[in-house]
């Protein structure tokens, strides 16, 4: 996975540490079925969130240190450029 750039995130809502906007994730549209009509089965277990949809435009990122264990993300309202 990591040479396709992919890295697993895991939360751990229990922790006091954590910040996580919960509430966010809950009621935002999920766009699973718009996009895999054919996996709707899954629409329970998996959620897909059209971020600029649900946020006025705004973009997500995300900042990982997989050593530390630590992550952040957050919403940013201008496109990056190239």
């Amino acid at each position: 996975m990591v040479e396709a750039q992919i890295y697993p995130l895991a939360l751990a809502l229990n922790d006091p540490e954590a910040e996580f906007a919960l509430t966010f994730f809950e009621k935002s549209d999920n766009v699973l079925t718009e996009l895999l009509p054919d996996d709707a089965d899954w629409e329970g277990t998996i959620r897909v969130i059209d971020i600029p949809t649900v946020s006025g435009g705004a973009y997500l990122d995300l900042a990982m240190d997989g050593d530390a264990g630590i992550a952040m993300a957050y919403l940013r309202s201008e496109v990056k450029g190239d």
